[in-house]
């Protein structure tokens, strides 16, 4: 693996355990360093995915800055896949 690569791994190991939470008085320090993440990851060419997205509020802020792919409690809670199977036929119906 390119030594680049491996450390934008990472580096984005590292961003799936960071609280991208900004209902909890985030300091703007925090919030800067998650901009600049997000940014450093998109100027790779990288793909982002925010985890464990629970607010509208932590929503809105990482469709703002482009993240790709977001998933957490604010669109559904973890399930099964035959429940997730279930639902989505139901929806398409």
């Amino acid at each position: 693996m390119d030594a680049n690569l491996l450390k934008a791994y990472q580096l984005f190991n590292n961003i799936n355990n960071t609280d991208f939470s900004m209902g909890k008085k985030a300091s703007d320090k925090r919030i800067k360093s998650q901009s600049r993440i997000i940014l450093i990851a998109k100027n790779l060419g990288m793909q982002v995915l925010a985890e464990g997205v629970e607010t509208k509020e932590q929503y809105t802020y990482l469709k703002a800055k482009n993240c790709d792919e977001i998933q957490g409690y604010y669109f559904y809670k973890p399930l099964p896949m035959d429940e997730i199977e279930t639902i989505m036929s139901e929806a398409s119906s």
